[in-house]
């Protein structure tokens, strides 16, 4: 039985030390029809823009920030909403519009032709909350949030 403890509280380390590495979790490979098919389906559609994790991140404070709340918002987003991890380079080789400025940004996809906007990295779990509401979010609280109404298009 002790041998048994002990492997349990291994795991139960190994597991909370990986969920708090601050590691995003990223999906397959994101295509212009996928993002189509879930948009059709009726799923909500968040795209987000982030560098892929190497080791250089480890020692990067704001990448570790963003990382915890991408993180906490992703273990807790619904089943109907579709979370799409690109780079920067496969969103420019996607998504024609609306640009992004640096090597973060997340789209919320309000319908196939326009989207809420936050070019940057989010850092405050409320404006996830706003991005994904079901209802059209009020202006005042998509312009305090930095969020911004924009054109949306694939290429």
């Amino acid at each position: 039985m002790r041998n048994f403890n002990s492997v349990a509280f291994v795991l139960s380390a190994a597991i909370c030390i990986g969920l708090a590495n601050g590691r995003p979790h990223y999906g397959g490979r994101v295509t212009r029809d996928e993002i189509g098919s879930a948009l059709r389906a009726g799923k909500r559609v968040i795209l987000v823009v982030a560098p892929r994790y190497d080791k250089s991140l480890d020692s990067d404070e704001a990448y570790g920030d963003w990382a915890d709340q991408f993180n906490y918002f992703t273990a807790h987003v619904s089943k109907d909403v579709k979370v799409m991890v690109l780079t920067k380079a496969k969103y420019v080789e996607t998504v024609d519009d609306p640009k992004i400025k640096g090597s973060y940004g997340t789209l919320f996809l309000l319908n196939s032709t326009h989207a809420l906007l936050y070019d940057g990295a989010i850092l405050e779990r409320e404006i996830y909350e706003i991005g994904i509401s079901r209802n059209e979010p009020d202006e005042k609280a998509v312009s305090t949030s930095g969020l911004q109404k924009v054109s949306f298009h694939l290429k």
